[in-house]
């Protein structure tokens, strides 16, 4: 199977897909925003007025659109939006309309030319306290590939039932988070120390942001991976595999769709239960892993593999487990051309094959399978032939293919300290051997 999936793979790619194509904006014209609640503040009116709105992509049925209205004591959640109900205007506006419900819902949005003008009604979760810090509106065009977000912080009425505002807008901080966030992870700008106070703000202001939590868990792994030792694990890192796996848990049940983050978080776990030398801990994180597995299989073996299998001994089960679960995955027929974005570098990763197909060579060459290896290796290197952005870490592919047979010898002998280490292990730019570039 392995060879049958390489010899298809390794074909020429010549039109990859690789600029990222996501983008949080934030709104910063706010010309209205007013919140009205009944006395007994469970059914709201919103209207929200935004200039200087850039056009960055148009409503589709490709991707989810929602709309969520968020306050300092109260969040909507996603209110998503038919998209059989957006019409095509005149110069290059776009027109959303609904009926009215009895739940919060959207009745009107129209979008283009510069503007942005969203009105929403109905029945919902309290959203004014009378003491309000902030008020935000989200507006996502197609999930989270395009979203905007305004939020105004000066407030003319503040009341249980009316809030208003007519600017300033000022930057929402999850979403500064996430720039924070993509920026350290595509080697952009080192946001580090800025990225984790403004996840930390983010998810005390709303914590209900379960995106907010996802991401921050996300980088506290990175954060941890980046001085890991397995067997003598500095308080730091003890400290933010657990940071992580708190904020991965707050993550699950706010974003229950999202069925790569029990992935994520068993991998998490793990971790925590290796280096804090917890068996419960360990046991549990295998368990989470298998569980995620059997909600996404294609995305959540990789979990395994790349968290259980570049840690345990070839000799053990688990990795044995683990390469069965890449064999799995590569025999899936999954490719840039299928999903561009899970088997290709259309999405967050712009390296994902190259650093995906270094992991697996990598394990193959731990199992001691030459052949399996050097396929992923050499896939890896005609994916960085044909991207228009070369991999920073070519020249580690190429040394895997040139010391091939040593890299299997060391592996294969009785010694364990001469085993050359697993891209993503320990300390071995983890994250950004997809991400980085």
């Amino acid at each position: 199977m392995r060879n049958r999936w390489f010899a298809v793979a390794l074909f020429p790619v010549l039109a990859l897909l690789g600029s990222d194509a996501f983008a949080q904006t934030d709104l910063t014209n706010a010309t209205s925003f007013r919140i009205r609640s009944n006395p007994a503040g469970d059914r709201h009116k919103v209207v929200a007025r935004f200039r200087d709105v850039p056009l960055l992509a148009i409503p589709d049925c490709a991707n989810p659109a929602s709309v969520r209205i968020v306050t300092s004591s109260g969040d909507s959640d996603e209110l998503p939006l038919d998209c059989g109900n957006w019409q095509t205007l005149k110069f290059g506006k776009y027109r959303y309309k609904a009926a009215a419900a009895d739940d919060l819902s959207v009745q009107r949005i129209t979008f283009g030319d510069g503007k942005l003008y969203i009105k929403a009604r109905g029945a919902a979760a309290a959203l004014l306290a009378g003491s309000e810090s902030f008020a935000e509106l989200r507006f996502s065009v197609n999930g989270d590939r395009t979203k905007y977000c305004g939020r105004v912080a000066t407030l003319a009425k503040n009341t249980t039932k009316k809030l208003s505002s007519r600017g300033p807008t000022s930057v929402c901080t999850a979403f500064e988070a996430e720039r924070a966030f993509w920026d350290t992870l595509r080697l952009v700008d080192n946001r580090e120390t800025e990225a984790v106070a403004l996840f930390e703000q983010a998810v005390t202001e709303i914590p209900t942001d379960g995106r907010a939590w996802f991401l921050k868990g996300m980088f506290h792994m990175y954060r941890q991976s980046q001085t890991l030792d397995w067997d003598n694990p500095s308080q730091f890192v003890l400290d933010e595999v657990d940071l992580a796996e708190d904020a991965l848990f707050e993550a699950v049940p706010l974003l229950p769709a999202d069925v790569r983050i029990p992935g994520f978080l068993g991998s998490a776990t793990y971790v925590g239960g290796v280096t804090h030398n917890d068996a419960a801990r360990t046991q549990l994180a295998l368990d989470r892993m298998r569980d995620a597995i059997v909600l996404w299989p294609l995305f959540n073996i990789f979990n395994f593999a790349g968290t259980v299998g570049i840690h345990v001994p070839n000799t053990d089960p688990l990795f044995a487990e683990s390469v069965g679960y890449v064999d799995l995955g590569l025999g899936s027929g999954c490719s840039p051309f299928t999903d561009p974005e899970i088997c290709g570098n259309a999405g967050r990763a712009p390296h994902n094959v190259e650093g995906s197909m270094m992991l697996f060579g990598d394990l193959y060459a731990k199992a001691g399978d030459e052949s399996a290896a050097l396929a992923a290796y050499q896939l890896g290197i005609v994916f960085d032939d044909t991207d228009a952005i070369p991999y920073i870490w070519r020249a580690e592919l190429d040394d895997r293919v040139a010391t091939l047979p040593a890299r299997i010898a060391a592996y294969q002998d009785a010694d364990p300290l001469n085993d050359p280490l697993i891209i993503g292990e320990g300390n071995y730019e983890n994250c950004l051997f997809c991400h980085g570039g």
